[in-house]
């Protein structure tokens, strides 16, 4: 919440702005309004063969648990360029923003959230780095994945579609959401 106004510092009101449809903060004396968007990250999933590249939190949210190299949108990068960036941060590996392939946008509606992941397949199972975010990390088949301390259990269902995509070596795009109860909505795509 904002106590005060950009434009001209007056005290911001709770309510539905004048044209609107929604409660929103808005100031009565210039007309401004506050908008609250939500926030842009990314997930990056790399995959050779049947293996899957998992890397084990060292910061919160989730800290100690397994999921894949993600983070946020910085204003001035495209979608593709922040998932490149976020993979080298969190683990050492470099991969060019242009190797990074749209595979699913997902919406977290409860923390205003939208996710874009990206998958980028390696010819070999690279080497990464601990660092500051990055516990640990390794490569798994989905069997050998660490199902049971995984960040988000309510993904594991899209985790192991994605296992069987990059079987098969044949991907989809996925359009879905996690509801206020924690549970996950995939959405068709039409032709």
């Amino acid at each position: 919440m904002m106590p005060f106004c950009y434009r001209c510092a007056s005290e911001l009101k709770e309510g539905v702005p004048p044209g609107d449809d929604r409660v929103r903060q808005y100031c009565q004396h210039c007309g401004y309004v506050h908008y609250t968007n939500p926030t842009l990250l990314v997930a990056v999933v790399l995959y050779c063969g049947d293996k899957l590249f998992w890397a084990r939190r060292m910061i919160d949210p989730a800290k100690g648990l397994w999921s894949f190299p993600s983070g946020f949108i910085e204003s001035g990068e495209t979608p593709q360029q922040a998932a490149s960036r976020e993979l080298f941060e969190e683990t050492k590996i470099s991969i060019p923003s242009e190797d990074m392939l749209l595979m699913s946008i997902g919406s977290v509606v409860s923390i205003d959230q939208v996710y874009m992941s990206f998958r980028c397949p390696v010819k070999q199972l690279l080497d990464a780095s601990i660092t500051a975010e990055t516990a640990e990390w390794g490569w798994f088949s989905e069997g050998e994945a660490p199902w049971e301390t995984m960040a988000y259990p309510e993904l594991e269902p899209n985790f192991r579609q994605i296992y069987q995509w990059a079987q098969n070596d044949r991907f989809s795009i996925r359009i879905g959401e996690v509801s206020y109860s924690g549970h996950y909505q995939q959405f068709p795509l039409h032709d």
